[in-house]
């Protein structure tokens, strides 16, 4: 469920899950990667059902040794995991592509992205963000997958969500994943390098699709936590909406605090990377 209204209004920070949180992919960017991959990889066109499926599986285990293991697993080692499942499902002959063939192929996939950016999770997600950004600090604290912090910022910024963060948090910057706490501890420090009073990390909301990587992760962290978007979980833009609302509403009740609200405006204006 949402944290109580009561919680909602100790809240003096936001960390934000990127995929399936506050964006989801485009519908054409994983097909025309997959047809990209397995074009490298010596497969054949009709074949791609059955490729698709091996890729989408290697990509998801990949996703669980990085939960697993808290560490990031980035585009080399996933884009390779794919090759080995489509030569273990006998899809190619072809011997595994080597470095320069993987930054060629990350590149390809870059150019991708920005054919087929990601979109909003919902139609209100960004105007909400924005909001919320003019009156908490706002992180992102993210598991990067195949797509890496630069691409996102890219891509975060063509779909109008970039100017809302204070603080941009990526797996494979850091080379640590959530539920790591070393992923969080950095979103902590980012988030009170722009904050001028205290933040305890009980007053920081983390919120995220997934209960290992964002709740288990933050809670660990001390940070407070919220699911959204899963089954049983409210979407997202509610929560936005009820944490704009408190946060309005302890505006309200106390004009003259000198809150953090009231100071955001003097903290510095640019994202912390």
């Amino acid at each position: 469920g949402m944290p109580d209204v009561v919680m909602l209004s100790e809240v003096e920070a936001l960390s934000l899950d990127l995929w399936s949180t506050l964006i989801r992919s485009h519908p054409e960017f994983k097909p025309a990667r997959t047809a990209m991959l397995a074009r490298a990889f010596g497969i054949a066109e009709a074949a791609l059902e059955e490729t698709d499926a091996v890729f989408r599986s290697a990509d998801r285990a990949a996703d669980d040794d990085a939960e697993a293991l808290g560490r990031d697993v980035g585009f080399v080692e996933r884009a390779l995991a794919m090759f080995n499942a489509a030569q273990a499902a006998g899809l190619t002959t072809l011997p595994a592509p080597g470095p320069a063939e993987l930054s060629r192929l990350e590149a390809g996939q870059a150019e991708l992205v920005s054919r087929f950016p990601p979109q909003p999770y919902s139609a209100g997600v960004v105007d909400l963000l924005l909001a919320l950004g003019d009156l908490l600090p706002l992180a992102v604290t993210s598991n990067t997958g195949m797509l890496g912090g630069a691409t996102m910022r890219r891509a975060l910024a063509a779909s109008g969500l970039l100017p809302a963060f204070r603080v941009l948090l990526f797996s494979n910057e850091m080379g640590s994943a959530k539920p790591s706490g070393v992923l969080f501890d950095a979103t902590l420090r980012g988030l009170r390098a722009v904050t001028p009073t205290p933040l305890p990390a009980a007053s920081v909301l983390h919120v995220g699709d997934n209960l290992v990587a964002d709740i288990q992760g933050a809670t660990d962290a001390g940070m407070l936590a919220q699911l959204v978007n899963v089954e049983g979980a409210p979407p997202i833009e509610s929560v936005l909406r009820e944490l704009l609302s408190a946060v309005h509403a302890r505006r309200a009740a106390a004009p003259g605090s000198a809150s953090l609200l009231a100071a955001a405006s003097l903290a510095p204006e640019r994202p912390v990377s």
